[in-house]
């Protein structure tokens, strides 16, 4: 999750240094969170196991069009299973939001 978490912050860092170009020829990298071992199994549970693919596909959708929709759309896919699973970085996430459209 660190990774995640440092990916989107590395991105809306980037697009806020270079506005001009903003969101273009940005990708991110997707995180298989299913194969991952968690640091406490109590957070691999049916929420998880069904919003786990959903940030694949933000991912995939915001790499085929990257955009500060597609961006939030990542961010939202966290926030969504974070509400299931494991609340306490709900606050870090929504910082990761993008206002810039």
């Amino acid at each position: 999750m660190v990774a995640m978490d440092d990916q989107l912050q590395a991105m809306i860092e980037a697009v806020m240094a270079d506005p001009e170009h903003s969101w273009e020829g940005r990708a991110m990298m997707s995180h298989e969170l299913l194969d991952l071992e968690p640091t406490d199994g109590s957070m691999i549970n049916a929420h998880f196991e069904e919003h786990a693919p959903l940030y694949s596909l933000a991912i995939k959708q915001f790499n085929a069009s990257p955009s500060a929709q597609t961006y939030n759309a990542v961010v939202q896919a966290c926030t969504d299973c974070h509400l299931g699973t494991c609340p306490g970085p709900l606050e870090r996430i929504a910082k990761r939001r993008s206002d810039a459209h």
